[in-house]
């Protein structure tokens, strides 16, 4: 299926009935990670799946997103699917935003699994200005 959010196109499944599980998959993965999870849990679950932007089938951003660009998109969808989302399934990058929606309130949910999920780090290390600094240089320069 596919819905507009935040001007994106964004490619998402939506799968059998009952409280809702929202999958949010890693850096670089699609929301296909869950497949053999789906038919184990959709019989007495309603599970949503969805491609982060810039990731699978969904639109990529038109400039560089941060971590908080995906948490407020990851709320955006889902008001826009106007959903309760009881179970908050982060893998990897997915976790990233879950630990970081439910630290700042922008995501709610009663539970939340994390899968090999990376964490929030510290803003203000060198190491990290640093990364910030160059992947705004890439994508300047993705933009010429």
């Amino acid at each position: 299926m596919k819905i507009i959010v935040q001007n994106l196109a964004t490619e998402y499944l939506d799968e059998g009935t009952g409280k809702v599980v929202l999958f949010l998959h890693g850096w670089q993965d699609n929301l296909h990670t869950f497949d053999s999870l789906v038919s184990l849990l959709s019989p007495r679950l309603r599970i949503i799946r969805l491609d982060l932007p810039g990731f699978g089938k969904s639109e990529v951003p038109k400039e560089t997103w941060d971590l908080d660009h995906y948490v407020r998109f990851v709320n955006d969808f889902i008001q826009k699917l106007n959903i309760q989302v009881d179970t908050l399934v982060g893998h990897s990058f997915g976790g990233r935003i879950a630990i970081k929606g439910e630290a700042t309130k922008n995501l709610q949910a009663q539970k939340i699994i994390l899968i090999c999920s990376a964490g929030i780090a510290k803003n203000r290390t060198f190491r990290n200005l640093v990364f910030k600094l160059l992947t705004k240089i890439g994508g300047l320069i993705s933009h010429l």
